[in-house]
C-alpha cells in the first residue's frame, strides 16, 4: 500500500471515529436554547428559515432578517411569535439597525446567525461585474461588517454566539461557482483568525458550519438533475439541526455528515482525485468550458 493510500485510510478512520463519538453525545437542545434570543439573517428561506423554525420549536425568541419583505411576512404568518426586519445587509446602516432593533425587542441578544448568502452558478468568465461584486458584498463583506458591529456588544456582555453559514466549498474547491467558493473560503479564514484573536475568557463563541450541496442552492434544473445522480443532497432541515447541535457542543466547525469532512481531507491529501470527480460531475469538455449558463440564486442559505 503506497503512502497516499495509507494517509487517506488514516484520515478517514480518524474522521469516522471522531464523528461517531460526536453522534452519540448530543446535548439537550431544549435546555440550551429555551429562552435564548437570536437573530437569523437570510431567515425567510432555505437554511435560514429552517434555523428559525427549529429555534422557535426549542423555545427561543427570534428576529428574522431578510431583504425579501414578502417572504418575511409569509414567515411571520406561519410563525406568529417571531419578529421580522426586512433590510438589505449590504446597506451601510444595516448592522447597527439590526442590533438596535433586536435590543429594543429583546432587551438583550444572545446569538447572531450570519446566514444570509447568494450564489451565481456558471463559468466565471461569463459572470457580470455586478454579479461578482454582489456575491462578495453579501457573502463576505456583510458578514464581516455584521461581526464588527455585534462583537463589541457580545464582548461587553462577556457572552454571545456568532454563528456563520459557510460552505463545504471553502474546503473542496468547486468549479462553476468560483467566486462563491472564494467568498466562503474567505469567510472561513476570517472566522478562524478572529477566533484566535479573541481572549480565551472573552465568553464569545464563533461557530461556522460547512454544508454540502443543498436543494436550496440549486435553481438550475439541469444542474440539480446532474448532481443528484452523484450525491445525496442535504436538506435545509438537516443542516439547521446539525448547526444547532454543533453550537450547543461549542464546536468551532460543523460538518453536516461524516462524508463532508472526508471530502475536506480528500481535497487536502488527494487533490488530483477530486479534480477527476469534478470533471465527471460537471461534464467539463476538453476546453474546460462548463456546459452551464450563469444562473443567479439570490438567497440560498
Amino acid at each position: 500500500m503506497n503512502q497516499l493510500a495509507k494517509a487517506l485510510l488514516l484520515a478517514a478512520g480518524g474522521v469516522l471515529a471522531y464523528s461517531l463519538v460526536k453522534k452519540y453525545s448530543i446535548p439537550s437542545l431544549p435546555d440550551y436554547y429555551h429562552g435564548k434570543t437570536a437573530i437569523v439573517t437570510g431567515g425567510a428561506s432555505g437554511i435560514g428559515k429552517a434555523i428559525v423554525e427549529k429555534l422557535v420549536g426549542l423555545g427561543a425568541k427570534v428576529l428574522a432578517v431578510d431583504y425579501n419583505e414578502q417572504a418575511l411576512a409569509q414567515l411571520q404568518e406561519e410563525i406568529p411569535s417571531i419578529k421580522i426586519l426586512p433590510i438589505d445587509l449590504v446597506s451601510d446602516e444595516a448592522p447597527q439597525k439590526i442590533l438596535d432593533k433586536a435590543c429594543n425587542i429583546f432587551d438583550s441578544v444572545d446569538m447572531l446567525f450570519n446566514n444570509a448568502g447568494i450564489i451565481v452558478l456558471g463559468p466565471f468568465w461569463e459572470m457580470s461585474t455586478s454579479q461578482i461584486e454582489r456575491l462578495i458584498a453579501v457573502n463576505l463583506v456583510a458578514q464581516i461588517r455584521m461581526t464588527h458591529t455585534f462583537l463589541p456588544y457580545f464582548l461587553d456582555k462577556h457572552s454571545g454566539v456568532i454563528a456563520y453559514t459557510g460552505s463545504l466549498s471553502a474546503h473542496v474547491y468547486s468549479p462553476s461557482h468560483s467566486v462563491y467558493t472564494g467568498t466562503k473560503g474567505g469567510l472561513n479564514n476570517f472566522v478562524a483568525a478572529l477566533r484566535r484573536e479573541l481572549p480565551n475568557n472573552s465568553g464569545v463563541q464563533l461557530t461556522i458550519i460547512h454544508p454540502n450541496v443543498t436543494a436550496t442552492n440549486l435553481s438550475d434544473e439541469q444542474l440539480f438533475n446532474m448532481i443528484k445522480n452523484f450525491i445525496s443532497l442535504e436538506s435545509s432541515e438537516e443542516v439547521a439541526l446539525a448547526f444547532l447541535i454543533g453550537i450547543a457542543r461549542r464546536e468551532k466547525e460543523v460538518f453536516v455528515r461524516i462524508r463532508d469532512e472526508a471530502y475536506k481531507w480528500a481535497e487536502r491529501l488527494a487533490p488530483e482525485y477530486v479534480d477527476n470527480q469534478f470533471s465527471k460531475l460537471l461534464a467539463i469538455d476538453p476546453t474546460r468550458h462548463l456546459r452551464l449558463a450563469p444562473v443567479d440564486k439570490t438567497n440560498t442559505d
